[in-house]
């Protein structure tokens, strides 16, 4: 009885860390998958995301010109290393992505840049809901209305709202 416990105890630190690793890989996995979705440009693509140490592998049918789109889509996601399967990577090694000591715009988290700039704005496109721009933009639908001094939920196409 002592010996199986003493097994329980040692291995389980080593199982611990292989779920975690794997809890990290499909929370990268479903941060580049719904980057692609809130995208208004790739949100239609009907791709796979499979993630392992920050590897990212994008697999489906994607049109030619929406290639480098959806790689860079897929690239601006904090946590991505590599990428494979779009913007022509669809054999051989993954493309190793190098991100710079700073990075840019787009590539750095929400929470850093609403700290680093004033108000944002954003101008409604087909597709647009207040609960995707909350989620887009790191806030909530209360905060984009108040902000905006609305109580209404209805947005209209070309309407300049304010998000941050």
């Amino acid at each position: 009885m002592r010996i199986a416990l003493l097994v329980v105890v040692l291995l389980a630190p080593a199982a611990s860390a292989q779920v975690s690793a794997r809890l990290a890989d499909l929370r990268l996995a479903t941060a580049v998958r719904l980057a692609l979705v809130d995208d208004v440009r790739t949100r239609a693509l009907d791709v796979s995301v499979v993630a392992r140490d920050g590897a990212v592998q994008v697999s489906g049918e994607v049109a030619p010109l929406l290639d480098p789109i959806a790689a860079d889509v897929a690239r601006a996601v904090p946590g991505v290393r590599s990428l494979r399967g779009l913007g022509g990577e669809t054999a051989g090694p993954a493309v190793r992505i190098e991100t710079p000591q700073s990075a840019p715009e787009a590539a750095r988290p929400a929470s850093d840049r609403a700290a680093s700039s004033g108000p944002l704005y954003h101008t409604v496109e087909r597709g647009d809901t207040l609960f995707g721009l909350a989620r887009r933009y790191d806030t909530t639908v209360d905060a984009i209305l108040t902000l905006n001094d609305r109580e209404s939920t209805t947005i209209r196409l070309g309407q300049r709202l304010r998000v941050r």
